[in-house]
């Protein structure tokens, strides 16, 4: 988390612009950043929001890949981010993590409320 301090402190910064995005919880905040910067895309990426461990990992190929990379519940996925992935035009979705994070209600891409 970034505090408000630092986000003013960088913004006095000449040159730098800071606009912070933001959601109820972690998975909000994650579809809030791929909404904004994702077009159509070949390729999503699906990691836990519970550890960090695959999402960071898994940051670096979602980058070369030009591809979002959503947190969500283990158990399901956010309605939300299964529209978003649809309206993307995507082809592959690829899981982060065995199945001791993620279920296969994901891999079936079983939908959740957006709070899950």
């Amino acid at each position: 988390m970034v505090s408000s301090g630092i986000e003013t402190a960088a913004s006095n910064l000449d040159g730098i612009e800071t606009h912070r995005y933001f959601g109820a919880n972690r998975y909000e905040t994650s579809f809030q950043i791929n909404n904004e910067f994702f077009g159509s895309t070949n390729s999503a990426f699906l990691a836990v929001g519970t550890g960090y461990a695959d999402a960071l990992a898994g940051a670096a190929l979602a980058g070369v890949q030009d591809g979002p990379l959503y947190i969500i519940p283990g158990n399901c996925i956010p309605q939300e981010v299964l529209d978003n992935i649809d309206s993307l035009d995507t082809s592959r979705i690829f899981l982060l993590g065995g199945t001791g994070v993620l279920s296969t209600a994901v891999e079936n891409l079983t939908s959740c409320s957006p709070a899950s």
